[in-house]
């Protein structure tokens, strides 16, 4: 394929978003039939060693009903925003600034008409006033409470004792069609933060991961369990006669396997899937 048709974007940044567009897809396995490519090739595209070519982009973004820019590029919303005319000119004329594309997009807010931080304003008095009154249209009854625990860590690493000891709870709001989206009930989800780098690129220190608990069964993806105490977030491979293989993203980091069927009920648990992740570019 020649180098006309791929996409010119950022290779260690489109990895991230290639990784979470294939767990909204349900795997690597699914998301590569969607792309048209084989799993290893979509592997190469995540890691960086190789260059996504458009068509398979353009598949992807339309399996997973997602923004093709905000999967090649990273600009805009990975999903499909609600900024009308009216909207628009409004912000304007509030702030006398043409307007930007911002880099940074969040699902949670996908369809929530976001004006005034994507106008720059030197002074801070009239930006503020945008802001609030925009805010102050918004219909906070479209959003739900999710349970955050901000001291309570999932290691990308070689484990982290912190788990059931976790009490302080805060609520991050999301979207109701959001998680109508993804498929997922607000009392089944919570949030939490990922601690080390044995999941880059896919999952970066400090990033914030919505955990399905509904999603508890072994399968191809990125989930959240408990070994022996130890709290961690891998990348789960189901294998023939009970055999899950244990994988990182960071090539750096082994992969190892465990049998769940010699395992005892304490040495394992399987918290959910982590279907979705809010981090700092």
């Amino acid at each position: 394929m020649s180098e006309e048709s791929s996409v010119p974007i950022l290779q260690q940044e489109i990895g991230t978003r290639i990784s979470a567009t294939a767990d909204i897809l349900g795997g690597r396995k699914s998301a590569a039939e969607a792309a048209g490519i084989s799993e290893d090739m979509l592997y190469r595209y995540i890691r960086g060693s190789s260059k996504p070519p458009l068509e398979a982009m353009v598949n992807l973004a339309k399996a997973a009903k997602i923004q093709l820019d905000w999967l090649a590029t990273g600009e805009g919303q990975m999903f499909k925003g609600n900024l009308t005319p009216e909207i628009k000119s409004a912000a304007r004329q509030l702030l006398r600034e043409e307007p930007r594309t911002s880099s940074v997009s969040s699902p949670i807010l996908a369809s929530a008409p976001a004006v005034a931080t994507f106008w720059p304003n030197p002074d801070g008095e009239p930006q503020l006033n945008a802001w609030q009154n925009w805010a102050a249209g918004i219909d906070t009854s479209l959003f739900v409470p999710v349970i955050y625990a901000p001291k309570l860590c999932a290691a990308a690493g070689n484990g982290l004792v912190n788990y059931m000891d976790e009490q302080e709870t805060e609520a991050l709001m999301f979207k109701a069609s959001f998680l109508r989206y993804m498929g997922v009930q607000p009392h089944q989800v919570f949030c939490m933060r990922v601690k080390g780098e044995s999941m880059e690129p896919s999952l970066k220190d400090g990033c914030i991961v919505l955990v399905d608990t509904a999603q508890r069964r072994v399968a191809e993806g990125v989930f959240v369990l408990r070994m022996n105490d130890e709290l961690l977030v891998k990348r789960l491979q189901p294998l023939p006669g009970g055999v899950v293989r244990v994988m990182s993203d960071n090539p750096a980091y082994a992969s190892f396997e465990i049998n769940l069927s010699q395992m005892a009920e304490h040495e394992i648990d399987i918290i959910g899937r982590a279907i979705h992740l809010n981090t700092k570019i």
